[in-house]
């Protein structure tokens, strides 16, 4: 935790350790150290790191005839502008426990700089042993105007006597206590924030829980990095999105990274030019999805990432750009908004009883062959409806191009969903500057029923000496790419229709898929949060 027996932990410069982690027994006598990546004599080096809301308690003073090591010290910090927030260094040894006392003699550091100090509000207190106890009242620090008295039984052994029911409880007989409950031999939940709100109460720190949902602004604290979103530091309520149910979030504009946690929240507003990047981690937007009007805003979607939202109702623009990850509409998605997928990123257009409508003037990019977009589900109608002047582009990449439809992401149990499509009188874009010169037919899309046609084909890349015909097939519901070799075409191309709209009239859920593409699902406005569009219900897509 950085509740600490028996020695520490190290903590990169650039790093942070946020309210204390989980509760480990570490096997030397070290400090908790907040490294450099380089250090001088004199002086570290290196980035910013944050020491969050810990405890370090109960000096591991093992005494050994060689090498030994640091007996009773607490925190070293020796990166450049660490801050020190919410930190407690108490009991070198159990003020109640003479016999431990007496063994634990040599009061070593507690807090020693050996970089540069951002910030420091650290509570030091008993962290002397007895041969130093005289300068016990120079070494304690923020301890003014507490009960001594309190301070000496808010001790990690009186934590785990109250916890055991047992009055000679040991820290050994806790370490046991929490080994079995991450075995699941236990039912109860003691972890580092109980533990922690403990010594806070002793201590007389604010240990109140927030009860009630809230929005929160996202605020960064220059104490610590100010992007991130899993440090309580820069929110307004002190604490993290998604704590109570119903939570929403203010992004303000500001550049924010998300990562390994799951959040649920209810709405988010990224606020103008606010950007919002997701590498780890899921969050899940179960409300409305909200930008600036000036700016608009953006969310990009990268390594083992998650971004899920409930659909997208805002006329302001959203750029969204998953490279890697997934990004998933579970609504009906009808906002000004361009998406780009490329390299090993998913894009869940629409689950079951979804629908993304790509409106006038926006563009949704599929480059490469190793993005996954179109639709998957459990069940029930995902559709694709592209209005006039809208865009679909496709770029080749290593010699392939991507397909829009069904796949199996991997989020489902089953993948079975009835997807629709409708072209509108939309462009198709070609761009095949990363494509080979050899012969190629591509599958650019397909799905259950496909229906309206492109009202312009824009290439670029192909060549005067090369044809390309684009096929729109009802009958088997794609739309295909087929590209003659380099060498033996003019530069012509084609736009082919096969088969008639109405070739899937006799599929089931026809009549369905029909009237949910062609549904009025309102429109776009400027302040979707404080008043939701409206329109005809998104229930169409249910059934």
């Amino acid at each position: 935790m950085t509740l600490v027996k028996n020695g520490g932990g190290s903590v990169p410069d650039g790093g942070s350790t946020p309210d204390g982690g989980n509760p480990v027994e570490t096997p030397n006598d070290g400090p908790v150290v907040v490294d450099p990546v380089e250090a001088t004599p004199d002086q570290g080096a290196g980035n910013y790191s944050l020491v969050l809301g810990n405890v370090v308690t109960s000096a591991g003073y093992k005494t050994v005839d060689h090498s030994e090591g640091a007996l009773s010290q607490g925190i070293r910090a020796q990166a450049q502008d660490v801050s020190l927030v919410d930190n407690i260094i108490a009991h070198l040894a159990d003020p109640n426990n003479a016999e431990e006392q007496v063994e634990k003699v040599k009061g070593q550091f507690a807090l020693v700089n050996k970089g540069t100090l951002y910030y420091n509000d650290t509570v030091i207190y008993n962290w002397t042993g007895t041969k130093n106890a005289d300068e016990a009242d120079e070494i304690n620090t923020n301890v003014d105007g507490l009960d001594r008295a309190i301070l000496d039984e808010t001790t990690i052994q009186n934590f785990a006597a109250d916890l055991l029911g047992k009055s000679t409880a040991t820290i050994a007989d806790l370490a046991d206590y929490l080994r079995a409950q991450a075995d699941g031999a236990l039912d109860d939940v003691v972890d580092a924030d109980l533990i922690i709100a403990f010594f806070r109460t002793g201590f007389g720190m604010d240990t109140g829980l927030r009860a009630d949902e809230a929005v929160l602004r996202f605020a960064p604290d220059d104490r610590g990095d100010g992007v991130r979103w899993d440090n309580r530091l820069n929110w307004s309520t002190d604490d993290l999105p998604g704590t109570q149910d119903g939570d929403s979030v203010d992004l303000g504009g500001n550049w924010v990274s998300y990562g390994s946690m799951t959040t649920a929240i209810e709405d988010l507003d990224l606020g103008d030019g606010g950007r919002l990047s997701v590498a780890q981690g899921r969050l899940d937007v179960e409300g409305t999805l909200a930008v600036g009007s000036s700016w608009g805003g953006q969310v990009t979607v990268d390594g083992a990432g998650q971004f899920w939202t409930e659909g997208y109702g805002d006329s302001d623009l959203l750029s969204i750009s998953v490279m890697g990850g997934r990004f998933a509409n579970t609504g009906v998605f009808l906002g000004n908004a361009d998406l780009t997928v490329g390299e090993n990123g998913q894009a869940i257009l629409a689950t079951d009883g979804a629908g993304f409508l790509l409106q006038a003037g926006r563009t949704l990019t599929v480059m490469g062959d190793d993005a996954k977009v179109g639709f998957d589900g459990e069940g029930g109608l995902a559709l694709l409806r592209l209005d006039d002047d809208a865009t679909l582009k496709f770029v080749a990449e290593d010699g392939a191009m991507g397909t829009i439809g069904e796949f199996r992401s991997g989020r489902f149990e089953t993948s079975d969903v009835v997807s629709g499509v409708d072209l509108g009188e939309a462009t198709l874009a070609i761009d095949l500057s990363g494509m080979a010169g050899a012969p190629s037919q591509t599958v650019l899309l397909e799905a259950d029923e496909l229906i309206g046609r492109f009202g312009d084909l824009d290439f670029t890349g192909l060549g005067e000496n090369r044809n390309a015909t684009v096929t729109i097939d009802y009958a088997s519901d794609q739309v295909r790419l087929t590209l003659s070799a380099s060498g033996t075409g003019t530069g012509q191309v084609t736009l082919d229709i096969l088969g008639d709209e109405s070739d899937g009239s006799g599929m089931t859920h026809y009549q369905e898929i029909l009237e949910a593409l062609q549904a009025d699902y309102g429109t776009p406005i400027t302040d979707p949060i404080a008043a939701p569009p409206t329109g005809a219900s998104a229930s169409i897509l249910d059934w």
